[in-house]
């Protein structure tokens, strides 16, 4: 797999989320969909919904670089 490779996680809960900013983080292109608004409206401007995963940081540096997108529709 190169970091070209696009990666879709969907579901961005306690496993989702870390999963999708550790792929964004290591370069790759990753779309992150949940089917919850207010929690793709929260990490779209880099805000973590999940407060205990100390991730916060991590996930605003990967929305900012445009590396971690997010949508409510999986198509």
């Amino acid at each position: 797999m190169t970091k070209k490779t696009n990666i879709c996680v969907v579901g961005l809960g306690y496993v989702g989320l870390p999963t999708a900013v550790n792929f964004a983080d290591k370069g790759f292109n990753v779309i992150g969909v949940d089917k919850n608004k207010e929690i793709v409206d929260m990490i779209s401007v880099g805000e973590c919904h999940l407060k205990d995963l100390n991730i916060d940081e991590r996930l605003r540096k990967v929305v900012k670089n445009k590396r971690l997108r997010v949508s409510t529709n999986i198509v």
